[in-house]
């Protein structure tokens, strides 16, 4: 059998990063509420969250025996095209929900004012015939793996690079959230 090239390419079952989807949900008090249902168009990339999980060092006769402490997920960065549409615009819709959450004037803070939101992504192996999960759209079917991150809300929304030098391409910004924890999707 032998270690070949042809063995080697038969044998690789790689992942591509460009087979994903996230599922935005803005709170319904943020006026005019985006099309979420189109959200996804403008979510240019994304990280899948990871978490982490410390450890407590306890000192044992000469010796640190460690054990497992608290789990923590990191903030999760998402990167977005600007739109001109209101509807579509997700850079108007993020600075509404955070003056929402914390007003500039009047310091109005509202702390529950957080959002489900979705990250499918795809490891399916081309020509695999696959099925909608119960209560999904055929859509769904591409994207077998999903996480929903719990409670989320927007912690940054960032600079609109504005560049003469900059053509062929569109506007684009970041967005940071924060979340309680993620949770596989079955």
């Amino acid at each position: 059998m032998g270690n070949t090239l042809n063995n080697f390419r038969n044998g690789f079952k790689g992942v591509r990063p460009n087979r994903f989807l996230v599922e935005a949900a803005f709170p319904n008090t943020i006026s005019p509420a985006p099309d979420n249902s189109k959200s996804w168009i403008y979510i240019k990339a994304a990280d899948l969250p990871g978490s982490t999980i410390g450890t407590i060092p306890v000192a044992w006769m000469g010796r640190v025996v460690k054990f497992s402490g608290e789990r923590m997920y990191a903030d999760w960065a998402i990167n977005c095209y600007e739109s001109n549409v209101p509807a579509d615009d997700l850079r108007d819709a993020f600075e509404r929900w955070m003056e929402e959450m914390d007003g500039r004037n009047d310091h109005t803070i509202d702390y529950n004012l957080t959002e489900d939101w979705i990250v499918r992504w795809s490891d399916i192996v081309p020509g695999t015939s696959v099925s909608a999960p119960a209560n999904e759209s055929q859509d769904a079917a591409y994207f077998n793996k999903s996480v929903r991150l719990k409670n989320c809300f927007p912690t940054d929304v960032g600079s609109v690079t504005l560049n003469y030098d900059l053509s062929d391409s569109f506007s684009e910004f970041t967005v940071t959230m924060a979340y309680d924890y993620w949770e596989f999707i079955d």
